[in-house]
């Protein structure tokens, strides 16, 4: 028997969709970390700083069907084009207009552009990513999103600090714009229309559902709400944590997970692809969890380190393993629904982990709220166990 090699991994257009993401990651991710500081010396209040983080979290979200739907009926360029462009000029527009109301806003608006953009890219790449390899090809774009994390927000506070909150959003609008011009560089995939034109006739739930989401990505959906929901409890919650107890070393926690999740993601990417889902499912949550509960009795550096490590090969093993799984054979037509549909399941759970959790942290503690999160960690592998035979992808 013959064995046929692989096909190649890291051609042009993959190497052009990883690029384009990790510009447009860096971009997105100087923004939350100055955004507070910057609102805050235009005179804002406190309470006005989540909601500079929520208006884009819902805009996003609300983004995310519509984005993938027009992705497989019209193509992956416009919507990449256009979602970029509206990064670039809302950018520009807190640059212009550096008033608390405007930026509140424009930040609305920049996350519906944020989600259309994510959603392409994130088809491109899965475009570009051969059938046999689709894990390890997550696993170096995920890889992107990681590297971005660790070094924007140095970037972003630096800038900041250096020459204000104008030349930072300036600045990072020319991500963006480095960006727009590598797209146009992309040889995208034509998608034959015959088979995405939406369905017209009498107004029906079920077909307008599936005209925007993919019930094959549904277990991948679910499994990144779980993830999110712990992974939201974390940044949210964890820097008061380590305050209260005295225990410093945030800023190694985040950059040592950071490490291993770039480490992590396309080693566990080839073992999916070799393996199949099961083990790098549970692994990648079994990881998370135990770094959640270990958060929960942290009081000392060494510990937080460990946490940091479980942490890191847990997030990001999953992240790359539940994307691949969403595309998964997947048709290029119903690419772009599947991938929205996957990203729903984090958009939700991020938000949802830190709101609802944390209406409680007053009543129980934050050692609690850590081991409610390990515990849904324990529910995302009983619900993979459950529904996998019906919901996982073959091959």
């Amino acid at each position: 028997m013959i064995r046929r090699s692989p096909q190649p991994l890291w051609t042009r257009g993959f190497i052009l969709a990883i690029s384009v993401n990790f510009l447009n990651f860096v971009g997105m991710q100087m923004l939350p970390s100055m955004m507070p500081v910057f609102i805050r010396s235009l005179g804002a209040p406190d309470y006005l700083l989540g909601t500079v983080a929520g208006v884009f979290s819902v805009a996003s979200l609300v983004a995310r069907p519509v984005s993938g739907a027009a992705v497989d009926y019209y193509g992956r360029r416009g919507v990449l084009v256009c979602g970029t462009v509206g990064m670039i000029l809302t950018c520009i527009g807190f640059a212009l207009f550096p008033l608390v109301g405007v930026i509140i806003a424009l930040r609305f608006i920049q996350g519906l552009a944020w989600g259309a953009a994510n959603t392409a890219t994130s088809a491109v790449g899965a475009d570009n990513i051969p059938a046999e390899r689709h894990a390890e090809g997550f696993g170096f774009l995920g890889m992107t999103n990681s590297l971005a994390l660790i070094i924007a927000p140095a970037i972003s506070l630096t800038v900041f600090y250096a020459v204000g909150g104008v030349y930072s959003c300036l600045i990072c609008g020319f991500f963006f714009v480095l960006s727009l011009l590598l797209s146009c560089c992309i040889s995208y995939r034509t998608i034959p229309r015959t088979h995405t034109r939406p369905n017209t006739g009498p107004f029906s739930l079920r077909r307008t559902i599936s005209g925007l989401l993919d019930r094959r990505a549904l277990l991948a959906a679910l499994l990144m709400f779980f993830l999110a929901c712990a992974y939201g409890v974390l940044t949210t919650f964890l820097p008061t944590m380590l305050e209260v107890r005295g225990v410093e070393g945030i800023a190694a926690f985040f950059a040592l997970s950071a490490v291993c999740a770039v480490i992590a993601r396309p080693l566990f990417g080839r073992w999916t692809d070799r393996a199949g889902f099961k083990w790098p499912v549970i692994t990648g949550l079994v990881c998370l969890g135990l770094g959640m509960a270990l958060l929960a009795f942290c009081y000392s550096l060494p510990l937080l380190l460990v946490a940091a490590l479980l942490q890191g090969i847990g997030h990001s093993s999953s992240f790359s393993t539940f994307y691949a799984m969403s595309a998964k054979g997947i048709e290029p037509e119903r690419r772009g629904r599947a991938m929205a549909t996957a990203m729903i399941g984090f958009d939700v759970g991020a938000g949802a982990g830190a709101l609802v959790l944390g209406l409680f942290v007053d009543v129980v503690g934050y050692g609690s709220l850590f081991l409610a999160a390990a515990v849904l960690c324990a529910v995302g592998i009983l619900c993979y166990l459950a529904l996998r035979k019906r919901y996982e992808p073959l091959g």
